[in-house]
């Protein structure tokens, strides 16, 4: 008996997978305002807002050296534990650089330390730099 030819079926293609939506832009209000208040829980110790600000990639570079999250997050609570009062700060002349997926943000301020055991009270002049990315998962 003949054998008789299938017909060949072509398998199907998925689609392209469909590209993530861009970032969400901050207007400069917004970014003015997410970097004062990332500060704000910094000065005051507000590690719940301090969490939903920042990521998991966080890193703060201070005095010559990098933090991650959790050091952060353990150094507030150890300073707090330790009875070291908050200090704030005034901030002004914000300044803001944008890329395709981030937003910088520099801005001078006048930090308050409050006295504290031996060490008298006194202000530090500073500027910080703060990076936003905005990343594709919020």
């Amino acid at each position: 008996m003949p054998v008789k030819e299938q017909p060949v079926v072509e398998a199907a293609v998925p689609p392209p997978p469909v590209p993530p939506p861009p970032p969400v832009a901050l207007d400069d209000e917004g970014v003015k305002t997410k970097s004062l208040a990332l500060m704000k829980s910094l000065d005051e110790r507000d590690v719940a807002t301090m969490d939903r600000l920042t990521g998991d990639a966080f890193t703060m570079y201070e005095r010559a050296r990098t933090y991650d999250k959790a050091r952060v997050l353990s150094g507030m609570q150890a300073r707090t534990d330790q009875g070291i009062p908050q200090r704030s700060r005034t901030c002004a002349d914000g300044r803001i650089t944008r890329g395709p997926a981030h937003v910088v943000y520099v801005v001078d301020c006048v930090e308050n330390l409050p006295a504290y055991k031996d060490l008298p009270a006194g202000t530090l002049e500073t500027i910080h730099t703060i990076v936003w990315i905005m990343d594709r998962d919020g």
